[in-house]
């Protein structure tokens, strides 16, 4: 858990891509576990302290190489 963005789940996508999903509960998958589109990884949890304004939402930060990155061009 970290302060800001609560329960974090960490995933390498490789091509040095790494993702970070945030304010989540119940993580649904294991660490090493393969990841296909469609899995469920987890629920949306309790915003906290941070993100109280926004109310429940889930935090996603894409990186490559350590340097964060736009997501926008990745999404379907």
């Amino acid at each position: 858990d970290k302060e800001e963005t609560g329960m974090t789940l960490t995933m390498d996508l490789g091509n040095a891509y790494i993702l970070t999903y945030g304010q989540l509960k119940d993580i649904a998958v294991s660490a090493g576990e393969v990841v296909e589109k469609g899995t469920v990884i987890g629920y949306v949890a309790s915003p906290t302290k941070y993100y109280s304004t926004e109310g429940s939402n889930l935090y996603m930060k894409l990186s490559r190489n350590g340097h964060a990155v736009s997501p926008m061009n990745y999404l379907e």
